[in-house]
């Protein structure tokens, strides 16, 4: 099995932060990858923006179920379980790290898509951590939640733990 964590997690099957949140490579590659049956993406601001969830619903593919939720609200739901088949897509470190605290059944993250920025250190191909994602990503180790860079489900793995 590609991720330790498939055969802990009974409902939220895959778990990536991407700052795009759902574009290409997550609509075709991830979900057939990890078979899953619904989608939430947990971001603040998306959740609160009609055009956003719109837009969001457009980008999922037919015959998989979209959810947006804030933060807050994606603990308190996902918490209570479910049997679908759950990939989780957050936008960033910070929502990352407070899902961690929150959701005991997420015991790794994939770090798909954080694009470069001011004082970020290149991790991945894609991957670009500043200082406080780099102190948000210790954080979310010290939980005992593998982190691993993966752009494709076809692309080698990299824990991160090995980079820092």
């Amino acid at each position: 099995t590609l991720f330790r964590s498939l055969e802990v997690m009974k409902m939220i099957k895959f778990c990536r932060i991407d700052d795009k949140l759902l574009h290409g490579q997550i609509v075709m590659a991830w979900t057939r990858f990890v078979g899953a049956e619904h989608i939430v993406v947990i971001n603040d601001e998306a959740a609160q923006d009609q055009f956003k969830k719109m837009t969001l619903g457009l980008a999922k593919p037919a015959g998989v179920g979209l959810s947006v939720f804030t933060v807050d609200e994606a603990i308190k739901k996902l918490g209570a379980g479910t049997k679908k088949i759950i990939m989780v897509v957050t936008g960033n470190t910070s929502d990352a790290l407070r899902l961690a605290e929150g959701i005991s059944e997420i015991k790794e993250i994939n770090y798909g898509g954080i694009r470069q920025k001011e004082n970020a250190k290149k991790y991945g191909d894609a991957v670009f951590l500043d200082e406080k994602d780099v102190e948000n990503s210790k954080k979310i180790l010290e939980k005992g939640v593998e982190i691993n860079i993966q752009q494709l489900p076809t692309h080698p793995m990299v824990y991160l733990k090995n980079l820092l």
